[in-house]
């Protein structure tokens, strides 16, 4: 924990040093080291009477400047953190019929998750997520259709990579069967 106040840092430490080579030990008239004391008298913010010097108002006066500017830098950096660089309003709201149709035709029918192998068929299973939903989906892959050997299929299942002929396959199979799901 610091011991200096939240709203002190190096630049206002030099103004405030400035304010007191102008301020000094004036009283709240103005005259330098006044040998009146009635000129030293006045009431705080509380009502209170208390003794200031000129140096001790403006100095109260310029801190509170200081935390109203540090409260207004906080507010503005946090309105900027959490603002989504949209517009504050919507004309017909943010999901209109036509903002629907972009979004949803700029997204991928299905997610590929993986290759794998099914526990009850031992077969190979590629796992897909559907778009825009939570349901996931487990289609069997035709062995013989992609993988011309036992061993090209082992490797593609144990290293989890695939030529891009046999992606195009895999995926041509995937797009059939996640069409026919969709009807």
């Amino acid at each position: 924990m610091s011991e200096y106040p939240q709203w002190f840092n190096a630049e206002r430490a030099s103004e405030l040093v400035s304010l007191f080579a102008e301020y000094g030990n004036k009283c709240l008239l103005g005259h330098k080291v006044c040998s009146n004391p009635e000129h030293y008298i006045t009431r705080n913010r509380k009502g209170e009477i208390v003794a200031q010097r000129m140096y001790d108002r403006v100095v109260a006066d310029k801190v509170d400047d200081y935390k109203a500017d540090d409260k207004a830098l906080w507010h503005r950096e946090r309105r900027e953190m959490h603002d989504l660089g949209e517009p504050a309003r919507y004309t017909r709201g943010r999901w209109n019929a036509i903002a629907k149709d972009i979004y949803y035709s700029q997204q991928p029918t299905y997610v590929f998750k993986g290759l794998g192998v099914s526990p009850v068929t031992f077969k190979p299973v590629a796992k897909i997520r559907i778009s825009s939903s939570y349901w996931y989906l487990y289609i069997d892959i035709p062995i013989d259709r992609v993988f011309k050997s036992k061993n090209a299929k082992r490797k593609a299942i144990r290293y989890n990579k695939l030529d891009k002929s046999k992606l195009t396959q895999i995926d041509a199979i995937i797009n059939r069967c996640v069409s026919t799901y969709r009807q």
